[in-house]
């Protein structure tokens, strides 16, 4: 009498693609990379104190995404938006450290 086992779920294979071709890229080249913003976020700071969101989110050592986030759901800390740009105060930064 046959004995009944249940069927293994294999994890499923993950194929990587170029982002230019959308081609699979070979696992076994060491060389291939992903293709990379050509202008990444910088961190500024203003002469009054003010900080874009990436230098707020370095200063609360949190990622931009997080803050992003917690500004969507209207949690601290505070910001202003100036021009369609989100600066975050100096107070605003300190006073979030500081709860």
């Amino acid at each position: 009498m046959p004995i009944n086992r249940p069927k293994i779920q294999r994890p499923r294979k993950i194929i990587l693609r170029d982002p230019n071709t959308n081609l699979p890229r070979n696992p076994k080249v060491k060389n291939q990379t992903m293709a990379v913003s050509s202008s990444p976020r910088k961190a500024k700071k203003l002469q009054n104190g003010y900080m874009n969101e990436v230098a707020a989110a370095a200063a609360l050592g949190l990622s931009v995404s997080t803050l992003q986030n917690r500004r969507s759901l209207g949690l601290p800390p505070e910001f202003e938006k100036w021009g369609g740009r989100i600066w975050y105060s100096p107070k605003s930064i300190q006073d979030f450290i500081e709860s």
